[in-house]
C-alpha cells in the first residue's frame, strides 16, 4: 500500500500546469492542478488523494505566509477547517476551476477582511 501512494504522489508531480493556472500566470506542480469537481468527491471520499490535495492547499497557504510575512499578519493554522470548507464552496460553485485557482481565490478572500 505505501508503495502505491509513493507512487501516485509521484505521477501527481508530473501532471503539467492546467490552463486556469496558465491564466494566472504561474506555473502549478501536483494536485494544485485537480480540477474543483475532483476535489469535492475526493473529500466526499477520503483517501489518499483527498489527503494530498489538503497538504497541496497547506503547503500553497505556507508558501503565502512565507513571502507576505512583511506584508500583512500570517494566516493562522486555527483556520484551517475553514480554509477547507471555503474551497469546498467555491469548488461546488466551480466545478470546472482548478485546486490552485481556488486556493489562489481563497487568499484573495482572506486578505479583504
Amino acid at each position: 500500500m505505501k508503495a502505491w501512494i509513493t507512487v501516485a504522489a509521484a505521477a501527481l508531480l508530473l501532471v503539467p500546469a492546467s490552463a486556469s493556472a496558465e491564466r494566472m500566470g504561474i506555473t502549478i506542480y501536483g494536485p494544485g492542478t485537480t480540477e474543483c469537481h475532483l476535489w469535492t468527491g475526493d473529500q466526499g471520499v477520503g483517501g489518499g488523494a483527498a489527503y494530498m490535495e489538503k497538504i497541496w492547499v497547506l503547503g500553497f497557504l505556507s508558501a503565502y505566509n512565507n513571502y507576505m510575512v512583511h506584508e500583512r499578519p500570517s494566516l493562522s493554522t486555527e483556520d484551517t477547517p475553514f480554509f477547507f470548507k471555503w474551497i469546498s464552496d467555491y469548488c461546488a460553485d466551480h466545478p470546472s476551476e482548478t485546486l490552485a485557482v481556488a486556493t489562489a481565490k481563497l487568499v484573495e478572500h482572506l486578505k479583504n477582511e
